[in-house]
């Protein structure tokens, strides 16, 4: 039997067939097929469509930890209900884009800052910078 590409229709043989992913690498596809779809409408697709879908479809790629055959999903930035954006990495784990801090509300035994910051280093950047502009105020 000879097998045609879908596409265009061109008989499928050793210098023109490839190895296309059922559903893109990008998220997350390891079946493939060689009887589907020669080398050219492959990049030609690969291009226009799959890129475009593994665009739109990436955010699910880290959130689900969809492991590719190469290559890691890229991080992607969310707005957060409060306003804020929040960095997720395609380890999945999760990253501030800038520390915040918030008001320091004073309790019988101190003061307390809430403080997010990306790195230990950061954090005592900060801290320091607190207490400095606290004991200026006290």
């Amino acid at each position: 039997m000879i097998h045609k590409c879908t596409l265009c229709l061109t008989p499928l043989n050793e210098s023109n067939k490839t190895n296309e992913h059922i559903i893109p690498n990008a998220i997350g596809g390891r079946r493939k097929t060689n009887t589907f779809i020669c080398i050219e409408c492959n990049n030609r697709t690969g291009e226009r469509w799959d890129s475009k879908l593994c665009e739109q479809l990436s955010h699910l790629s880290l959130f689900f930890q969809i492991r590719r055959e190469r290559g890691a999903p890229s991080k992607q930035e969310f707005n957060t209900a409060d306003g804020n954006k929040i960095r997720v990495l395609s380890d999945g784990s999760l990253e501030n884009t800038k520390p915040t801090i918030c008001e320091p509300v004073v309790t019988d035994s101190g003061i307390k800052i809430h403080i997010s910051a990306r790195n230990k280093k950061e954090a005592n950047q900060i801290i320091s910078g607190q207490v400095k502009s606290l004991k200026k105020v006290s």
